[in-house]
């Protein structure tokens, strides 16, 4: 079976580093959500897009400087 995608030129490390931050935004959501499954998604998504933004831009620009946090990743 020929797959349309060639895994040996994934960037793991981003694949692993978004999987975390998926991860940690769901059990922030869910902890805050009291039982409430759809306030519980909303919030994991809040989460996520919130430790997102953290990690690539405000790290980024702390680490390395203003100027190569403001070009998003490919």
């Amino acid at each position: 079976m020929d797959l349309p995608i060639d895994f040996a030129t994934v960037d793991w490390a981003h694949v692993i580093i978004l999987a975390v931050i998926a991860f940690v935004g769901a059990i922030v959501g869910n902890a805050i959500a009291f039982g409430n499954k759809l306030f519980g998604a909303l919030l994991s998504a809040i989460f996520f897009a919130v430790f997102y933004v953290i990690w690539m831009y405000w790290l980024k620009a702390i680490v390395m400087g203003s100027s190569v946090a403001t070009t998003p990743p490919l």
